[in-house]
């Protein structure tokens, strides 16, 4: 129905102007912080990265010192650069001219994928001052699922986890990519039954359902190009009170959604996706109550229901948190500690989807392919 190109969107470029995410320097960014050093001191390694599940087109380092500093880099290339299961790094050198009060653009030839990452190393020139170095990577930000040929388009919007972020590291200690995420774990299965689709990633760290209810309002091409929406919502916003104005207004976001969508896409189907178990303190207390909401607005008697083609999921179900917080691998390594647990990994996201699957066999998206 939704495959690409469209009578609108004639050329590669044209259906990137529609996706990408530009201004990432606030994401794609770094600071060495201001230290006092001696001459020639070499500071601690910058690290800019490639966000996982997307792709820099046209990428370009920015760098700028206040003193004079003589820096250089490494440029790091996943070995599985298309969505794999991660895997070792090669390196390229990266020559940078000296900077002194200012900044320099230096392009960077190709497209880097997710996982990709560059290191840099300055050395101060002058003894007894202050220096800091900041690094920025810039470019066209974009979804990294290419296949623009797929029948059907899957939109997922939501936070960290719906980003595909934080998923830690395997047993091998290689770097995972998003291919163990529940949206490409997803397009598989459904490859596999010859039902192929595109994943459009929308998904923003840190963000609250308002953030994903302004980015579909401003946004409406991605609900018109989009045959199924998931939205993964709360998790960020129990971090507040479970107050009835809160509710109130996470509600409304996703009512405002669905509403969005009833407009520019009445036949696209909406999965609701309660959050995942968390042991964190800040959330503990509310996010009951937020889950108890996921499902009353899928449900909702004038805009939700499988009649609407609304549906709901509650990733809570996945998986139980683990009795010894070290040794609970269905949460990113990073956070296998008591009191941090929140972004599922590679295995958590695999229990995600298996749950999330069995509902989205009984969407509209689904039974019609």
């Amino acid at each position: 129905m939704k495959g690409f190109p469209t009578k609108n969107e004639n050329t590669y470029l044209d259906i990137f102007k529609n996706e990408c995410e530009l201004g990432m320097s606030g994401v794609l960014a770094g600071v060495l912080p201001r230290t006092t050093v001696t001459a020639n001191q070499v500071a601690s390694p910058l690290t800019v990265r490639i966000p996982i599940g997307k792709a820099l087109i046209n990428p370009k380092l920015v760098y700028s010192a206040d003193r004079g500093i003589f820096a250089n880099g490494q440029l790091y290339l996943s070995a599985f650069a298309t969505s794999s299961t991660g895997g070792a790094y090669s390196t390229i050198p990266i020559v940078l001219p000296d900077v002194n009060g200012g900044s320099v653009t230096v392009p960077i030839e190709g497209t880097l994928y997710e996982g990709a990452k560059i290191i840099l190393y300055a050395n101060y020139s002058s003894a007894g001052t202050s220096a800091m170095l900041s690094a920025t990577l810039t470019g066209i930000l974009v979804t990294q699922d290419f296949d623009f040929t797929a029948k059907r388009n899957i939109l997922i919007v939501g936070d960290s986890i719906a980003a595909a972020g934080a998923m830690g590291n395997d047993s091998s200690a290689r770097e995972l990519m998003s291919y163990n995420h529940f949206g490409f774990r997803l397009k598989n299965a459904l490859k596999l039954l010859g039902k192929n689709t595109r994943i459009i990633n929308k998904g923003m760290p840190g963000s609250l359902m308002t953030d994903s209810e302004r980015l579909l309002l401003s946004q409406p091409h991605l609900i018109e190009k989009s045959d199924l929406i998931i939205v993964y919502a709360g998790m960020n916003n129990a971090t507040s009170t479970a107050s009835v104005d809160n509710l109130l207004a996470f509600n409304n976001s996703i009512i405002n959604i669905i509403k969005q969508r009833n407009i520019y896409n009445p036949n696209a189907s909406i999965l609701i996706v309660a959050p995942n178990v968390t042991d964190t303190a800040s959330r503990t207390a509310n996010i009951a109550a937020y889950r108890t909401q996921c499902e009353s607005s899928a449900n909702d008697a004038t805009y939700g229901g499988s009649s609407r083609k609304v549906y709901f999921y509650n990733a809570e179900t996945a998986f139980a948190l683990g009795a010894t917080a070290s040794a609970d691998t269905n949460f990113s390594s990073a956070e296998r500690v008591a009191g941090s647990r929140v972004h599922p990994s590679d295995l958590g996201h695999e229990q995600i989807f298996n749950g999330m699957y069995d509902v989205i066999e009984t969407t509209d998206f689904f039974i019609n392919f």
